[in-house]
């Protein structure tokens, strides 16, 4: 995946609003260059997090958020 325009960055944050409910915990696996950009562009707290593995996102996924 490469790096989105600002314009793109806002068309997914806008569709990920509609997509994903509050308090839904989602994991994405990106790539290590594209792992800080959406960090910066997705700051969600503690219900949006990016991995480079599978497993990692889903170990994070299964643990207990509180």
């Amino acid at each position: 995946m490469l790096p989105h325009s600002i314009e793109g960055q806002a068309r997914i944050q806008q569709a990920n609003g509609t997509i994903y409910r509050p308090g839904d915990r989602v994991a994405l696996e990106v790539s290590s260059s594209v792992k800080m950009q959406m960090r910066r562009v997705f700051s969600q707290g503690n219900t949006l997090n990016f991995f480079l593995s599978r497993d990692a996102a889903k170990m994070w996924l299964d643990a207990d958020p509180g």
